[in-house]
């Protein structure tokens, strides 16, 4: 299932990335911030923590990611992925590991994302999302 949602402009595709066990933390922010721009952060630190707050993750900031579990985990990547900056995201099965309360908070913020940037998202699931404002539905 592809839910599509119109916006003007074109941009980077970003996808969810994977957190890494051996990870120091959860969100992965020992990584230096004189990086490359792909890996700077498009908030503040007390946004992202905030972010963190809404979606549960908040207490498991120091956590080695190893230790969390699969729904801590893609929440983070969530997170993650929202610190990035990009006019268009791309949705692989966004909430695999989520409950359906986790699912729509998760949803809620990354749209709130997507507005802000007047931004474009395409989000693939294998069911029916009807939380996903979806413009146009394709059915694969």
């Amino acid at each position: 299932m592809l839910h599509f949602q119109q916006c003007n402009g074109h941009g980077a595709v970003q996808m969810f990335g994977a957190v890494l066990p051996a990870q120091k933390s959860l969100l992965g922010t020992e990584l230096p911030r004189d990086k490359p721009p792909m890996l700077l952060s498009f908030h503040p630190e007390s946004q992202i923590k905030e972010m963190c707050a809404r979606l549960g993750i908040d207490t498991k900031l120091h956590q080695l990611a190893s230790k969390c579990s699969y729904g801590e985990q893609q929440r983070a990547a969530i997170v993650r992925c929202l610190q990035q900056p990009f006019e268009f995201l791309l949705l692989d099965e966004p909430f695999s590991h989520l409950d359906n309360n986790n699912s729509r908070l998760a949803l809620q913020l990354i749209l709130e994302e997507v507005e802000k940037r007047n931004a474009a998202m395409i989000m693939a699931d294998l069911e029916p999302n009807a939380d996903f404002p979806a413009t146009k539905t394709l059915r694969l």
